[in-house]
């Protein structure tokens, strides 16, 4: 699976320390949408807007790590599909409403 991150997890150590490893990860782009503040944590959130972009990097996950970001993200967050810049399909968190 293909999760592209912008905040916390584009630290590495960071990601081994909640994966125990280190995903395969490249750099990429979200178009269309902008780096913002979650509304209720002091946290980066997303927000749709087509003239900005948000630059992160994918990793490469397995289900199993995917649950474990969705605990580390907490139920503050959510996952929507989205296609970067690369052409690549891949989930991201956004703010949950």
């Amino acid at each position: 699976m293909i999760i592209f991150v912008y905040g916390s997890l584009i630290i590495p150590e960071l990601r081994y320390r909640l994966l125990d490893r280190f995903p395969n990860s490249t750099r990429d782009r979200l178009l269309g949408y902008k780096l913002t503040i979650h509304d209720i944590l002091p946290y980066p959130n997303i927000i749709e807007s087509k003239e900005d972009h948000v630059d992160g990097m994918t990793l490469d996950v397995t289900e199993e790590e995917i649950k474990i970001l969705d605990r580390y993200e907490t139920d503050y967050y959510k996952k929507i599909e989205v296609q970067l810049e690369s052409g690549t399909n891949a989930l991201v968190y956004v703010q949950s409403n």
